[in-house]
């Protein structure tokens, strides 16, 4: 797995996984998924600049980044739904936690993200990094 060629000082991408992880399960808002996705950015951005080039890490990075993209569509949707006077009928309903849509939506987003990356396989490889 290309995070274990990720310095293991650098947490940036392990920890935008456990917020995203956290997203899934319903305990973390898109914020939060945001500003970790900025912070896993950054690192790949490091790893491919000239002076420190870790090819491999910032690949690995890049793919936590697209994991965390995923949680925008859904995002833009709740601000769609909430946002005053712009929207109304289905998108307001769909801002509804209640609603059963939101919900399929939110799932089908967190099955996908925890098919592309396996937080515990994450982890596990991190770990392994000397």
């Amino acid at each position: 797995m290309a995070l274990s060629s990720v310095p293991a000082e650098e947490l940036r991408p392990l920890r935008c996984l456990r917020v995203l992880d956290a997203w899934c399960d319903g305990n973390a808002d898109a914020d939060a998924v945001r500003a970790a996705k900025l912070e896993a950015e950054r690192a790949r951005i490091m790893f491919a600049a000239v002076h420190n080039r870790n090819p491999a890490a910032a690949l690995a990075c890049a793919a936590v980044v697209c994991a965390a993209s995923l949680v925008r569509p859904l995002a833009l949707r709740d601000q769609l739904a909430t946002a005053d006077g712009v929207t109304s009928g289905a998108w307001t309903s769909f801002g509804d936690p209640q609603n059963p849509a939101r919900a399929a939506a939110r799932a089908e987003f967190a099955r996908i993200i925890r098919c592309l990356i396996p937080v515990e396989a994450v982890e596990a490889a991190m770990e392994a990094n000397p």
